[in-house]
Order: structure tokens, then sequence, then C-alpha cells
């Protein structure tokens, strides 16, 4: 019989690939009691220095500056190949691992691939929480990202995007914005552990978890919270936000967890799983939760996980030489459209941080 774990018995990695990587583990801080061990890896940098990690792994400590030239691919792999052996020992034991980092370089996609590869040899469920670069990094290294997130999803189980072009807000400054994506990519973890930590009524374990992401590609997350009296609307945002990369649509494998008070009928519960199942493919495998916070009063809150979801056509896998080659040559114009996002469309977590800080 399978060991069924909750969240206290959990022995949980957070590996926090390159800077972005390493400073959002600082966000992660008040998790470590439940478990949570925060490991940072990457070159030598000052993010890498200055990382609030358990463990440091350094690629290639004796060498201080390594130029774009020598950044290639094979490059990368051969100095990954070479720490291998620390990776392993680090993810020894772990009932789960968030891999997360930025995939504006290609180091930092090597390496994350190259950790969910060895996590997936020593039977640790890997989920990955990875950006795209701003617009203004230009479309090359836009076109690299797309090519990396795809043959990530070959690798990492379960794989969550945020295009940082998303965090972008009228007047908000840009140390104020590059912050808000270290926060972001905290707090999108923080809320999956949120689903498996919380007790309730009817709980999810971490089995639930696992099986929900287990080798299944894309992933969507939603969060809302309001008054149960708008439960349609509040089904709508959690739903349909723009903040990640992929809709939640078609879904193969959802998890979600319902808090509220005590007042929360069981017609409203009904309305939520109908309403999910209508968004989810026909045979989805659908788990949820119910937990009861009476500090919520007439409010609902939502957190919402869809593995699966889908991401246009299908590709072949092809090399990573052959995908960036043809990304590097692409002629095709880039077609911005001024997405404006209401609080609607924004996850309850950021827009309390984005009222914060007007």
């Amino acid at each position: 019989m399978p060991e069924f774990k909750f969240g206290d018995n959990l022995k949980i990695k957070v590996i926090g690939v390159g800077s972005l990587g390493s400073n959002c583990l600082e966000h992660l801080k008040s998790l470590d009691k439940r478990g949570l061990t925060r490991i940072a890896v990457g070159l030598p940098s000052k993010g890498l220095a200055r990382a609030e990690a358990h463990k440091k792994i350094v690629f290639d400590p004796e060498k201080r500056f390594v130029s774009e030239d020598d950044m290639n691919e094979e490059w990368g792999r051969s100095l990954l190949s070479k720490h291998s052996q620390d990776i392993s020992n680090e993810l020894a034991g772990a009932d789960i691992a968030f891999v997360v980092g930025s995939l504006g370089r290609e180091i930092n996609y090597l390496a994350m691939e190259h950790i969910a590869n060895i996590a997936r040899n020593v039977g640790v469920v890997t989920f990955g929480v990875a950006t795209k670069p701003f617009f203004f990094e230009g479309k090359k290294r836009q076109d690299m990202a797309n090519v990396f997130s795809d043959n990530l999803k070959q690798s990492i189980d379960s794989l969550l995007i945020i295009p940082n072009d998303t965090l972008i807000k009228d007047g908000l400054a840009a140390e104020e914005a590059l912050t808000m994506t270290d926060k972001t990519v905290g707090d999108c973890i923080g809320s999956l552990l949120e689903i498996v930590f919380t007790v309730g009524n009817i709980n999810i374990d971490f089995n639930d978890f696992k099986a929900t992401i287990e080798r299944s590609g894309a992933a969507f997350l939603g969060m809302a919270e309001g008054e149960r009296k708008k439960l349609d609307s509040l089904l709508k945002r959690a739903t349909t936000n723009l903040f990640f990369e992929l809709p939640f649509k078609s879904a193969k494998r959802v998890l979600y967890l319902v808090t509220a008070s005590k007042e929360l009928t069981l017609d409203e519960l009904r309305r939520v799983g109908d309403f999910l199942a209508s968004k989810s493919d026909r045979e989805a495998k659908i788990i949820f939760g119910l937990a009861v916070d009476n500090k919520l009063d007439n409010k609902i809150k939502l957190t919402l996980l869809g593995c699966g979801v889908e991401d246009g056509e299908s590709k072949e896998p092809s090399t990573l030489s052959e995908n960036i080659k043809e990304a590097s040559h692409q002629k095709n114009e880039i077609n911005i459209e001024a997405n404006e996002k209401s609080e609607m469309d924004v996850p309850a977590f950021l827009r309390r941080k984005m009222e914060k800080e007007e």
C-alpha cells in the first residue's frame, strides 16, 4: 500500500537556478518549518552569493567570468555533468522538488533540465516554475525561451510559465517590477503547498498532489477570493486570469481547494465543481479539498491547479541545437497586443502586493 503523506511529513526541496531562482528563495523561508529545504545553484554571481539558501552548488567556482561565446550547449552540459552527484545527493530522500529559474539564459534552461532528469532517475517528482524574458529583451531571447520551455516539458513533470511582461503595470518602478517577479514566483510555490498543508473537512494529501502533477506537462495555477454571492464571477477570475502563459483549458488533471466559512452550502460547492468540470477535459481526473475558515465570513477562497492544459498543437521532440537554429532564423513579425488586465484578471496575492506598492 502507498504511504499517505500529509504536509508535515513531507521533504520538499526548492532549487533556485541562476539569479532569479536564487532571489526567490528568501520569500520561502517561512515554510522551512514545514520541511522545506532551499538550494541555490548556478554560475558564480552576486545573486548566488547573497542567496538565502541552506545549500549552494556553484558551477565552475574558479571561473569568475564566462563569455557569451563560451556558453554553448556543449559547454553547458559538460559543466553540469561535473555536478551531477552533488545534485543527486541533495535530491536524495525528497518527496518533491520545485525547480525555479528564468528561461532567458541557456545555462539556466540546461541546469533545470539536468536537475529534472536526475530527479526522475532517483524517483523524485518535479514541478517547474519558470519565467520568460520581457519583450524589451529582444525577439531572439524570447524565441530561445519558447524553445527552452517546449523542451523542458519533456523532462520536468509539470511546468508553470510566467511571462515577465504580465507583471508590467503602468507607473510601476523598474526595480519594483523586478522584485515583484521574485516575490511572485515564491508566492506561486507557497500557494501550491498550501493545497497540501491545509487541514480541512476534506483533505488533499501529497499522493493526490503527486498524481496530479506527475508527467503532466503544462500547468495552470488559479487563485481567487471573493464574496460567496458573487461565486460565478469568482470562478471566472480563477480560471481566466491572464497572469500565466496558458489558460485553464481542457486540463487533464485538476486539483482544487475550497476554503470558506461553515455557512458554505452544498449547492455552492456543487456549482464550483460543475464549473471546473465544464472547463476541463471530459475525461479529466478531478480531486478537491474543503477547509472551513470562519474568518472568511461571507467570502470564499479557491486555489486551483490544472495540469495537462492545452498547449496548442503537439510537436515532435527535437534537439536543442536544431530548435535554437530554427528560432534564431525566424523572420516572422511579432504582433504586440496591449492586453489591459483588470483587477478581475489578476490573482489575489499579486493584486494585494500592487495595492500596497501604490
